[in-house]
């Protein structure tokens, strides 16, 4: 990938975990926001694990936060219903 298609994407991931957190914390859409934030942390932890090794996510605890936003989701919709 080369440098202004890399930072492009980042770019774009930066913005989209600043604008979830903010959704998050209003309550707008809270179950589905909960779920692309998950997808979007699981996501960054894979491309970190082909870009870099196996050991800079786990040390990030990306993959934890990834499951903390997909936990969210499961209490959103149980107490929701």
């Amino acid at each position: 990938m080369n440098y202004n298609l890399a930072s492009i994407a980042g770019g774009i991931a930066a913005f989209l975990e600043i604008a979830f957190a903010i959704a998050l914390l209003t309550n707008f859409k809270s179950e589905l926001i909960a779920k692309c934030t998950g997808v979007l942390l699981l996501l960054f932890g894979l491309s970190m694990v082909i870009a870099v090794n196996c050991k800079a996510p786990l040390d990030y605890s990306v993959f934890k936060a990834s499951a903390g936003a997909f936990i969210v989701d499961g209490e959103i919709q149980f107490h929701s219903g």
